[in-house]
C-alpha cells in the first residue's frame, strides 16, 4: 500500500502533467485555428503539418483522459492498484509512469 507522503508525491507528478498537457493541447488547437485562418490550397504542404497537429492533439487528449482517470483513482481510493488483475503496482513504476493504470505483467499483455 502506498505511503501518504508517496501519494502526495504522485499527486503533484499528475497534476503537473496534467497542466503541461493542457498547456501543450492549447498551442496545437492555436495553431490549426491560425492555419484555419490563412486557407489551405489543394496540395498545400501546410495540409500534412495540419494532420500531424490533429493527430497530436488526439494524442495529448488521451494523455490528459489517463491522467485525468489516475486522478480519480486517488480519489476513490483504488490508486496503484492494476485495473485489470487487482495487483499493487509498485511505487517505483508509479514513480516513472505515475498515470499507468496497469502492473508491469498486465502491461505487457496490452502490447
Amino acid at each position: 500500500m502506498l505511503q501518504t507522503d508517496q501519494l502526495s508525491l504522485l499527486r503533484a507528478k499528475l497534476e503537473e502533467a496534467l497542466q503541461d498537457a493542457q498547456r501543450e493541447l492549447e498551442t496545437l488547437r492555436e495553431e490549426i485555428e491560425t492555419e484555419a485562418d490563412y486557407g489551405l490550397g489543394e496540395g498545400d504542404p501546410a495540409i500534412v503539418e495540419r494532420e500531424m497537429a490533429m493527430a497530436m492533439i488526439e494524442e495529448v487528449e488521451g494523455r490528459i483522459k489517463t491522467i485525468e482517470a489516475a486522478l480519480q483513482r486517488m480519489e476513490e481510493g483504488t490508486y496503484g492498484i492494476c485495473v485489470e488483475c487487482g495487483a499493487e503496482i509498485p511505487y517505483e513504476r508509479l514513480e516513472i509512469i505515475p498515470e499507468t493504470p496497469y502492473c508491469v505483467q498486465c502491461a505487457a499483455k496490452k502490447r
